[in-house]
C-alpha cells in the first residue's frame, strides 16, 4: 500500500522517528517545568481534567518559579513544552495511523480484525486532534490572569479525550508506553550516577 507514492511502512517509521525526536527535544524541558512547580503536576498529566481554579493555581505557581536562567516555568511550559508536545501529537498520531494501515492488509478478511483496525486508525487520528487541541488551548488558556471555566472545560474534555483515543488507538498506547519505560530506565540510570 502507498500514500502519495510512499510505502506506508515508510511513512510509518518516518513518523516513529519524528515521535521520538520530539520525545526527547521535550524530556529536559519537561523535567525542569516539573520540578519548578513541584508538587503540582501540569495540566496535561492529570488525565482525568482540571478546573478553571485548577489551571490559575498552576499558572501562578508555574510564573513565579524559576526554570531555566532565571526564565518562569511558565514560560517555558507555554512556549517550549507545549509547542514540542504539538509537534509530538501529530508525530505520534501519524505513526500509529500509518501502523494500522500497514498493517491492514496482512490481516485477512476477518470482519472483527479489520473493524478493530478501522477503529486503532480512526481513534490515532482523534488522538492527534485531542492532544493538538489540548496544548493550543493550554498555550492561550495559560498566556492570561484568568482562566474562564468554558474554556479551562474545553481543555480538560480535550485531556481525556486525548487519554480515551490513545488508548483505543492502541499502537499509540504501545509507542506512549515504550517511551515512558525508556525514560523509566533513562532515570533510573542518572539516579546511579
Amino acid at each position: 500500500m502507498q500514500a502519495l507514492g510512499i510505502d506506508v511502512r515508510i511513512w510509518a517509521v518516518l513518523f516513529l522517528a519524528l515521535t521520538l525526536l520530539f520525545h526527547l527535544l521535550n524530556r529536559k524541558p519537561r523535567a525542569l517545568v516539573d520540578a519548578a512547580v513541584s508538587p503540582l503536576k501540569v495540566p496535561e498529566r492529570r488525565p482525568w481534567g482540571y478546573t478553571g481554579l485548577e489551571l490559575q493555581e498552576f499558572r501562578e505557581t508555574a510564573l513565579q518559579a524559576t526554570a531555566e536562567r532565571g526564565r518562569s516555568a511558565l514560560d517555558l511550559y507555554r512556549k517550549t513544552v507545549l509547542l514540542i508536545d504539538i509537534g509530538f501529537a501529530i508525530s505520534l498520531a501519524f505513526a500509529s495511523f500509518f501502523l494500522w494501515w500497514s498493517a491492514v492488509p496482512t490481516m485477512g478478511p476477518n470482519g472483527l480484525v479489520n473493524w478493530i483496525a478501522t477503529m486503532g486508525w480512526i481513534l490515532s487520528l482523534f488522538y492527534g486532534g485531542f492532544d493538538i487541541g489540548e496544548d493550543a488551548s493550554l498555550y492561550f488558556l495559560l498566556g492570561y490572569d484568568s482562566t474562564g471555566s468554558e474554556a479551562a472545560n474545553f481543555a480538560a474534555g480535550c485531556t481525556i479525550g486525548k487519554m480515551i483515543a490513545i488508548t483505543g488507538s492502541l499502537f499509540g498506547l504501545a509507542i506512549f508506553l515504550t517511551l515512558a519505560l525508556m525514560d523509566w530506565i533513562i532515570a533510573g540510570f542518572g539516579a546511579r550516577r
